[in-house]
């Protein structure tokens, strides 16, 4: 299954293609190439919104050609071989669980009405909120 990112502006879903990243201390909007790792702070953008990126004033924009050099510590490196270890794992547990039992229909009791619960359906007569009382004298 492949997974596209769309635009993060709203009403477009088109693919992104870039990635807008701000400095707030510099005053700084960097649009650069789709970034790999998702980070709250960064918005994609489709190719139209790409080009027109406008910033406020005061601030610099940047277009940045290549990623950003990342560099794979051992960190990272272990928890990702832990995340892929996991989903086999996951993917062995789903092919284990056996079948679910099929029943048939004569198996499956019917109702009567002499059921356990019929006794809390409501009375086939309203109760009576009324009642007449002779008079004792």
């Amino acid at each position: 299954m492949t997974f596209i990112r769309q635009c993060s502006r709203p009403g477009c879903g088109k693919p992104a293609v870039a990635t807008l990243e701000f400095n707030y201390a510099e005053q700084l909007a960097i649009v650069g190439p789709l970034s790999v790792s998702g980070n709250p702070h960064r918005w994609d953008l489709c190719e139209s919104h790409a080009r027109r990126t406008t910033v406020p004033q005061g601030w610099t924009l940047e277009f940045a050609d290549e990623p950003a050099a990342a560099e794979a510590d051992e960190e990272d490196l272990m928890a990702l071989a832990e995340a892929v270890q996991q989903a086999a794992e996951h993917e062995k547990q789903e092919q284990a669980q056996p079948a679910p039992r099929l029943y048939r229909r004569s198996e499956i009791p019917e109702a009567t009405p002499h059921h356990p619960s019929m006794k809390n359906l409501p009375r086939s007569t309203p109760r009576r909120h009324l009642r007449a009382v002779r008079d004792q004298h």
